[in-house]
């Protein structure tokens, strides 16, 4: 019988779904406000500090922390837009494993809908996927 080798790295990060700043689904018909504040969860964001427990929720407190440094970017076409990240850690009541990523969406006249959101987490970049913003016209 054979070995199989299985490569492991520090963090592997993947989205499921954003969150706009009222609680809503990101979407088409429901984007976010440039400026406003986006929630991105996802998992194989890594080692967290405190460590989760297998099948069990976060807690509501203490807030556990993603132990490397995360990065956040928007893309249209060539262009990549850094968004400022204010939290990445435990999301309370889901269960361990899952990640939250807050991030400030910047304000960049031109950056038309829909763009790419990636998380990079210890250096591993996510797939990228969609995000609808509103940003604001010129006059």
């Amino acid at each position: 019988m054979g070995h199989t080798v299985a490569p492991v790295g520090a963090a592997l990060p993947g989205i499921f779904y954003i969150n706009n700043s009222d609680g809503f689904r990101n979407a088409f018909a429901h984007p976010a406000s440039a400026g406003d504040f986006v929630s991105i969860y996802g998992t194989g964001g890594g080692a967290m500090n405190l460590p989760g427990v297998t099948g069990d929720a976060w807690p509501t407190t203490p807030l556990s922390v993603l132990t490397q440094q995360v990065s956040a970017t928007l893309r249209l076409e060539n262009e990549r837009v850094h968004a400022e990240v204010l939290y990445s850690g435990s999301v309370p009541t889901l269960v361990s494993g899952f990640f939250q990523i807050n991030v400030q969406i910047p304000i960049q006249p031109g950056l038309a809908s829909p763009l790419m959101l990636s998380v990079t987490v210890g250096g591993v970049e996510s797939a990228p996927v969609p995000i609808w913003v509103e940003q604001p016209r010129l006059r």
